[in-house]
């Protein structure tokens, strides 16, 4: 409705002043801003959900009664890591007396940061006999997230694993170190590095087969302490050459048992002084007939060589 309207004038007192009517308009709704909300950074984890902090408000013209009801949520533009990133809310409505005069304005303006996850590099152990060249060496990733796989990962490259074992290093265990190698990714990061264990069997631990194989390729790289860990059965499978090739360091550490144990045709060549001078090799050739006492004496004639 309108008033306030007067009319003025010589004849004025003539006239009613009618007031205008059949006015009509729009009250459209105010929007109200929700304030008080901030996004909180995160690592990465495959989906666009965003953690968002603090207490949201609204502030309603004169003494409106309104108030905010819902639960708030947020959404990164989009999963992957990157900084300053857009966060999207939604979940809030207003309530109370008033809260139809309003429009109810998600929290805006609000960025936050998506970091790389970690992922562990391991080593695996691996196992290989003594004199044997090193296995494959191979690493895993472990670490993914949200479901995803290495094959939908976005990793590129391979890890490294390495040891600086080689045919020589003697029996025990040998560390097998983890690497990135050429491991790239846009939302992992290769932090976590686990060396592994390569295993190398003793002597002591191998079949026939492999103690031929063993000595067919590293026999005069064997110290003496191994060539005198060998059993009976494993001096079995070496050659007269093999035997007579044994060097004197070799043969030194060599025991009792081991040479009772030898074979008619196989041989041991040692090179002794002699007491007019000089040095001679001599050849122990088990027979049939001889015989090792505990002390190791040959009872068998043992002819120059």
């Amino acid at each position: 409705s309108v008033t306030g309207f007067t009319i003025t004038g010589t004849d004025a007192s003539n006239y009613n002043v009618l007031q205008p009517t059949g006015l009509t308009a729009d009250i459209t709704k105010a929007d109200l801003n929700i304030s008080g909300i901030t996004a909180a950074n995160k690592v990465y984890d495959a989906t666009r959900t965003a953690t968002l902090n603090g207490t949201a408000t609204v502030s309603a013209l004169a003494n409106d009664v309104v108030n905010l009801a819902g639960s708030g949520t947020g959404q990164f533009v989009d999963k992957n890591v990157g900084g300053a990133k857009s966060v999207a809310v939604s979940g809030y409505a207003l309530t109370g007396t008033d809260a139809d005069n309003y429009n109810v304005v998600q929290p805006t303006g609000l960025t936050a940061e998506i970091s790389k996850a970690p992922l562990t590099v391991t080593a695996a152990n691996a196992v290989k006999n003594l004199g044997d060249a090193n296995p494959a060496l191979t690493v895993a990733l472990t670490g993914f997230v949200g479901g995803e796989t290495l094959a939908t990962s976005g990793v590129t490259g391979a890890g490294l694993a390495s040891t600086t074992a080689t045919e020589k290093t003697d029996a025990g265990a040998a560390v097998i170190s983890a690497s990135v190698g050429t491991l790239a990714a846009s939302n992992y990061a290769f932090t976590d590095l686990v060396d592994g264990t390569l295993t190398i069997r003793p002597i002591s631990a191998l079949n026939n087969t492999e103690v031929t194989t063993l000595i067919g390729a590293q026999l005069a790289n064997l110290s003496g302490a191994q060539v005198g860990s060998f059993s009976a059965s494993q001096l079995q499978v070496f050659s007269p050459q093999q035997l007579s090739a044994l060097s004197p360091s070799q043969l030194a550490s060599m025991t009792t048992r081991q040479v009772s144990s030898l074979s008619v045709g196989q041989s041991l060549q040692f090179t002794a002084s002699i007491p007019w001078g000089g040095t001679a090799t001599w050849s122990v050739v088990p027979a049939t007939g001889g015989t090792f006492t505990p002390g190791g004496l040959f009872t068998a004639a043992a002819a120059p060589g």
